[in-house]
């Protein structure tokens, strides 16, 4: 049958039209014509009927059997919705309405009261059409696609539940109310979700979303760095509250009658003399006032030093807080100031963008690998030959299997019955976009009933990058899930090649006796030493010596604050 052009079919399907996409879709293309054939037989020169069925065999492959239990994608409503959210300009009919909608949100006026203004009647009928063509989208989508049951449903997708959640809002706020104070303020409630509606444009661009999710994942790794700050903030809280609590509420009082001195009631003197700011013959100065700035900086305790820390960090004003402090207590206060200063816009400012740079560059690379790995160029083949089972198990209660996985492609290899020395020889090929991966390697023990035993894994490089470099052809030892060893050993081949090569990278000649040998246990320690010395080892290698030795160490820290 007349075949159409790979380009017109991926340029009508509206996605990215990248080398790496291009071939992927070229790949499932070929794959639904040869599918075709097979299930339809030849349909001769009836090109609206290939086509038909074409596009029905893709949509096989791309969405769930069945959208709410009921439409398959043979159904005429289904057929129409998937076809018309397939159309190219579905999204940008969709992204010109999330942008006329911000733009009038953003022409509201608030001092404009009345509502039956033109400009206010206009803002109201735009948003109900905004609605209802969101609405429209959500219904077009959901019926396309599937609600949650299955694969690359609607709600599977976190971009599509946070438009579900900004399409019901913005339905909430056409609900009949009934007058009440209770229900105007939920009305408002609603209504403080509109600007949510221009995030919706964010997940219709591919960069967009990955930096937001970026920005998302980054906040496991940023919770070690908001922890070293918040240390620095409450260790320097303390240092300030032990030097400064009560001096900067200091002010010059007369000797005579005990009043304040007006001229200069503002401007913290020192109580020592040690400070620039020392009170004139005839007065003295005494901690009676409140703190500066309307009883903002102060040292009194350890929440307001901690906002002091933070106004420093910043850098907003820190330096007329830094002369107060030299007006009252010394000039030698300064090293205190210059170092918060230098901790935060030059350290934990940069703490924090390299833990974003450092996340974005992984991702960045996460990305390449994934569009590399849409074009397998190389395949490598694993072969397990046997193993020496660990000596704790009889030959009679073991039955054991491998699982092994190479990137995102898994292989199980044929539980074998009552044995301790298993012999597979089974050889296993997997399409990779490099060499240079490597394969996990499981073997269990299998059960009837319950989850299967591990008897232990390892992780193993496969192939190389090397076209002049042989194979692999060794024994390997193997751990636990605990990470303790395994008094066992398992027999791997790898090899690899191109995908369009016919000979695989030679084996070099290993036999048994290479395989290696097993050294005797040494007899342990049983005198009273030997057992202190264990249990020292022991302790010192736990965490609990180190989480005792913080709570000590924090509760030093809140006795002193």
């Amino acid at each position: 049958p007349a075949a159409e052009p790979v380009n017109e079919w991926v340029e009508r399907k509206g996605r990215d039209t990248s080398f790496t996409h291009t071939v992927q879709q070229s790949v499932l293309y070929d794959s639904i014509l040869e599918r075709h054939e097979r299930d339809f037989g030849d349909l001769g020169n009836n090109v609206e009927e290939i086509q038909r069925q074409r596009r029905l065999a893709r949509w096989k492959e791309t969405y769930t059997p069945l959208s709410f239990k009921v439409m398959s994608v043979k159904h005429p409503l289904r057929r129409r919705m998937i076809a018309f959210m397939e159309w190219k300009w579905f999204d940008r009919f969709i992204l010109i309405t999330i942008a006329a909608n911000c733009a009038f949100m953003a022409s509201d006026d608030p001092e404009n009261q009345d509502p039956n203004n033109s400009h206010a009647v206009l803002l109201s009928n735009m948003t109900l059409v905004f609605q209802v063509v969101f609405t429209l989208e959500l219904v077009t989508k959901m019926i396309a696609m599937g609600l949650i049951i299955g694969e690359s449903t609607y709600l599977r997708d976190g971009w599509n539940c946070l438009d579900c959640f900004i399409v019901i809002t913005g339905l909430l706020e056409y609900l009949p109310a009934s007058g009440t104070d209770g229900s105007s303020a939920i009305l408002r409630t609603f209504r403080l979700l509109r600007p949510l509606r221009a995030l919706r444009a964010v997940g219709r661009f591919k960069d967009l979303r990955m930096l937001v999710e970026l920005l998302i994942s980054c906040i496991p790794m940023l919770a070690n760095v908001f922890g070293l700050i918040s240390f620095i903030f409450f260790v320097f809280g303390i240092l300030g509250v032990q030097l400064w609590q009560g001096y900067l509420r200091g002010r010059c009082y007369s000797i005579e009658d005990g009043l304040i001195d007006y001229e200069i009631r503002d401007e913290v003197c020192s109580t020592d003399g040690m400070g620039f700011h020392v009170c004139r013959e005839g007065f003295e100065c005494l901690r009676n006032y409140h703190n500066p700035f309307f009883d903002v900086v102060t040292f009194d305790d350890i929440g307001g030093a901690m906002i002091i820390i933070f106004q420093v960090m910043i850098q907003q004003q820190w330096s007329d807080i830094m002369y107060v402090v030299w007006d009252a207590y010394s000039f030698w206060t300064w090293p205190y100031f210059i170092f918060l200063n230098m901790v935060g816009p030059m350290f934990a400012i940069q703490l924090f963008l390299v833990v974003v740079a450092n996340r974005y560059s992984s991702a960045k690379q996460a990305q390449v690998e994934a569009e590399n790995a849409a074009v397998s160029l190389y395949e490598v083949k694993v072969g397990i030959v046997t193993a020496n089972l660990p000596r704790g198990k009889g030959a009679a209660n073991v039955d054991p299997y491998v699982k092994l996985q190479v990137d995102d492609k898994k292989k199980v290899t044929r539980t074998l019955k009552n044995t301790s020395v298993p012999e597979w020889n089974e050889y296993y090929v997997f399409p990779v976009s490099s060499t240079s991966t490597r394969c996990k390697i499981d073997m269990y023990n299998w059960q009837r009933t319950g989850p299967h035993e591990p008897l232990g894994s390892l992780t193993v490089a496969v192939g190389t990058l090397d076209s002049y470099e042989d194979g692999s052809d060794k024994w390997y030892e193997m751990q636990l899930p605990d990470g303790s060893a395994v008094d066992g050993l398992i027999h791997v081949r790898c090899q690899w090649r191109r995908s369009d090569a016919d000979e695989w990278s030679p084996l070099p000649e290993v036999g048994d006796e290479d395989m290696p040998e097993e050294e005797d246990a040494e007899d342990e320690d049983k005198t009273f030493a030997g057992h202190i010395k264990a249990l020292f080892k022991d302790l010192a290698e736990s965490n609990a010596l180190s989480m005792l030795v913080i709570f000590v160490i924090l509760l030093n820290m809140l006795a002193m604050a």
